[in-house]
């Protein structure tokens, strides 16, 4: 009786943590539970709006690439080109007549009129004349400073010469390719005398030349239209100057205008 009476205390304090346990396991069971059941109520209610926002995503690309085909060319048919491309396209497809019509820039310049044109050639013809008799100077020249003078005549026309070249081919100015009649009877006179005389008359024909070549090139580098001609008799006429006063020094020397 008494080994069973000290038990019965052992059994139920045995029951008792038996029953703390089932009721502590009862407990993390029903927490567990509970959260599992919430985890899926989230995922239920997020659902539907992802599946919204899917389907917007889907709309809104479907309306960009409505647009891309709308916007792209179909098939045979140009792009419709830019507004400055339009510009331009019009501008190259107007007629002749039109253009010609339009008013020319600020600042424009005109192409070389006849008396540009005339301007050239009689440069050209002076340049090939002054070489020809320069070089008849410094053969049949009596006076030392006449023979330089010729022979300056020769080098400084020929480059003059080679500058009115270059003024006529970009100006598409024709050139004549033989003397004027004045200056094929210059050069015959002057090829018929020697010595003082020579001298005399080829200084007096270069006073008169460069006296009148100076007042054209004076006149075309402030009058005329096209600027490369103008450039041409502004950058020609310093030496032209100089050599006219040249003349004018040699024959002084001579002591006469020559015949």
């Amino acid at each position: 009786m008494n080994g069973s009476g000290s038990d019965k205390p052992r059994l139920v304090r045995a029951a008792s943590l038996l029953l703390v346990w089932l009721l502590t396991l009862a407990c993390i069971t029903l927490t567990a539970a509970s959260t599992q059941d919430k985890q899926n109520d989230d995922a239920k209610a997020s659902a539907p709006s992802a599946q919204k926002k899917s389907k917007t995503k889907s709309k809104a690309q479907k309306k960009a690439s409505n647009s891309t085909d709308a916007d792209a060319p179909k098939s045979g048919q140009e792009k419709p080109p830019l507004p400055n491309q339009v510009s331009a396209s019009s501008e190259a497809k107007a007629p002749a007549g039109d253009q010609e019509a339009q008013t020319p820039p600020p600042g424009s310049t005109k192409a070389p009129d006849d008396q540009d044109k005339k301007f050239v050639k009689d440069a050209h013809i002076g340049n090939v004349a002054e070489i020809e008799l320069g070089q008849m100077a410094q053969e049949k020249a009596a006076s030392d400073d006449v023979k330089q003078f010729g022979a300056r005549m020769v080098k400084d026309n020929s480059s003059a010469d080679d500058k009115s070249k270059g003024v006529a081919q970009n100006q598409h100015i024709a050139l004549p390719v033989k003397l004027d009649a004045p200056h094929k009877n210059a050069k015959a006179r002057l090829s018929t005398l020697t010595g003082d005389k020579f001298d005399r008359a080829y200084m007096l024909v270069m006073v008169q030349e460069h006296s009148k070549t100076v007042q054209k090139f004076q006149r075309e580098a402030t009058a005329s239209h096209d600027p490369t001609v103008k450039e041409f008799a502004a950058g020609t006429l310093p030496k032209l100057q100089d050599h006219l006063k040249e003349a004018r020094h040699i024959q002084q020397k001579l002591g006469g205008k020559g015949q």
